[in-house]
């Protein structure tokens, strides 16, 4: 199955469970608590469509007591999982690879060891800013599964989508990690490029330019070890593993403000296909967009503290925010 077919289901599932809960699935969820009594808050909500991916059985051991857990959510479904860094035995569902959450033009999740953590090369949108686990306000579709106030809603209708269904970015790929070096498949740590120290506030050029020549990040960067390598673990939730910022264009560098893979982290789109990446938009339709979208100006801080605040980033910017009305379409 090409990629683009995949997306196409990502896009068909999200309807599916919007049509039965009402809302798109959160990007994070869970209950809190470690090692055993929870994840921090950080399963990766994306599991929630499992069963409009034609995997209704393995979902439902997600959300069993298989873990040992014995808690779940009353919204949105139950997601049940430890946290994922803790030394847990190896277990199915710790490292199953679900082949849905896996694009063919990259071989990195066929890759995996047996005892590796599930991977995936699929991603949900933030929107236009850098995020951490805990950020907020959410300016894409998909938001936190804890908390009460507008900011960290985790489950969106598509009536919040005012900007509409098919002006908004759900879903994009990423290249997994194979060379930490590679502006598709690593992430550079790099403080200086947040102005404010702990904030998803960034100043998105200081990242541009970390790219050498050759088209890999330059010499001087630092970059993200094995251990925290984008795409490696499926089941968490964090912006860092599992979603994608809609600020520079797509197979641009990655910065993530410290090594800890909570911590705030603007996330770009990449892929193996020439010249751009697949998206999925909220009305399920799939669209390739190039390198050289219109993103704006990306000497301007992010929107980060403005909810309200129009997209600094071009037609890019504008398709992964939900409700500025400031719309674009591809």
């Amino acid at each position: 199955m090409q990629c683009t077919n995949k997306l196409k289901q990502f896009g068909i599932a999200l309807h599916n469970y919007h049509d039965t809960n009402d809302s798109v699935h959160a990007r994070a969820c869970g209950p809190y608590g470690k090692p055993l009594a929870g994840n921090n808050n950080r399963f990766n909500g994306i599991i929630g469509i499992l069963p409009f991916l034609e995997q209704q059985s393995l979902y439902e051991r997600f959300c069993s007591n298989e873990m040992s857990l014995g808690t779940s959510l009353a919204s949105g479904g139950a997601y049940l999982h430890p946290a994922h860094w803790q030394n847990m035995p190896s277990t199915f569902l710790m490292t199953v690879n679900v082949s849905a959450f896996l694009c063919p033009s990259d071989g990195y999740g066929n890759a995996k060891g047996s005892t590796d953590a599930g991977r995936i090369n699929y991603r949900m949108c933030v929107g236009d800013i850098a995020a951490n686990l805990l950020d907020g306000p959410v300016r894409g579709i998909f938001g936190h599964g804890y908390g009460s106030s507008a900011n960290y809603k985790g489950w969106y209708s598509f009536a919040a989508i005012t900007d509409g269904l098919s002006n908004t970015i759900a879903y994009s790929e990423r290249a997994g990690t194979t060379n930490n070096r590679s502006i598709k498949e690593g992430v550079a740590v790099h403080a200086a490029a947040y102005p404010t120290s702990g904030s998803g506030l960034i100043k998105p050029s200081t990242c541009y330019v970390l790219k050498d020549a050759n088209g890999d990040y330059n010499t001087t960067v630092v970059t993200s070890s094995n251990l925290r390598v984008t795409g490696k673990t499926f089941t968490d939730g964090v912006t860092f593993a599992c979603g994608f910022s809609t600020v520079l264009p797509p197979n641009s560098p990655s910065c993530s403000s410290t090594t800890t893979d909570s911590n705030p982290a603007m996330i770009s789109a990449t892929s193996f296909h020439s010249g751009g990446v697949n998206v999925t938009l909220a009305d399920g339709a799939v669209r390739f967009v190039s390198d050289t979208i219109d993103a704006g100006i990306n000497t301007t801080n992010s929107p980060h503290a403005s909810p309200s605040k129009e997209s600094p980033y071009g037609v890019w910017g504008r398709l992964g925010t939900k409700n500025l009305g400031d719309q674009s379409s591809l």
